[in-house]
């Protein structure tokens, strides 16, 4: 059992916060300061996160319905998922835990927050801290030679591996397993199968990779004929089809995405 600690006996030591305005006060700008460096100590990210999750629940939050305007930390959380938890976490190697609590505290959003939150993490959050931007060419080494290796015979052991690294940083490596779908449609079926050992924060990231890969993508969607579907959209769609029914992944995102382009009558 923990010890409760005694308050600091220095004048200039920060003030105890007592309430969820004086997290917003005096805890806040300390952790933003911080920012990647959080991930030295998991036990106080740990904290910040049960912390961010129950002032999140004051309010009965609901993805659905437009966040609250009342005095609150929903914007606040936002700004610290963004700069402090998701950099930090990119720091953690395997640490499934933690991860699932950051998705205890995300998943209280609707999709529009999160998915700009991961874009942010996976387009720009690397470019700004050279340590990030060190294991992010690390984990493509390992992706690429675990991709090389998937089949139907080692799926299991291939699973595995890509679940732990896709713990810490999801975003780009599904960015490249996406890719090689695209160019190899044999290996959509044992790609599907060995990601059940992902966290659910890495189901949503791939729900958010595979609508970016279709709406960013600059290729035709049309063979030259200008009736068939390019093998790459296929390919997308097919898997997409197999990843949403295999495994409990939010369909909001696509589904949007979908309404938008008959909208457009693309």
């Amino acid at each position: 059992m923990g010890q409760p600690v005694p308050l600091p006996t220095n004048p200039a030591a920060p003030r105890p916060a007592y309430s969820f305005t004086d997290l917003r006060n005096d805890a806040i700008p300390m952790l933003l300061a911080l920012g990647p460096s959080l991930h030295h100590d998991p036990i106080l990210m740990y904290k910040v996160l049960r912390l961010a999750k129950a002032a999140l629940g004051q309010n009965d939050p609901d993805p659905l319905k437009p966040p609250p305007q009342e005095d609150s930390l929903y914007l606040d959380v936002v700004t610290l998922l963004d700069e402090v938890i998701l950099p930090s976490l990119s720091h953690m190697d395997c640490n499934c835990c933690i991860a699932e609590e950051v998705w205890n505290v995300i998943k209280l959003y609707p999709y529009q927050y999160r998915y700009c939150l991961y874009s942010r993490w996976k387009n720009d959050t690397y470019q700004q801290h050279a340590k990030l931007l060190r294991k992010r060419g690390e984990s493509l080494k390992k992706i690429k030679s675990i991709m090389k290796r998937v089949s139907k015979e080692n799926i299991k052991p291939a699973g595995r591996l890509i679940g732990k690294l896709t713990h810490s940083t999801p975003g780009f490596l599904f960015d490249y397993v996406l890719l090689q779908i695209q160019i190899y449609d044999n290996l959509i079926g044992p790609v599907v199968d060995s990601l059940k050992y992902l966290t659910s924060l890495s189901y949503d990231v791939l729900g958010y990779c595979l609508v970016e890969a279709m709406a960013s993508a600059d290729r035709a969607c049309f063979k030259y004929d200008g009736t068939s579907i390019s093998a790459w959209l296929q390919s997308l769609a097919k898997f997409c089809g197999a990843i949403f029914k295999k495994y409990n992944i939010e369909l909001t995102g696509l589904l949007q995405y979908v309404a938008n382009q008959l909208k457009s009558q693309k």
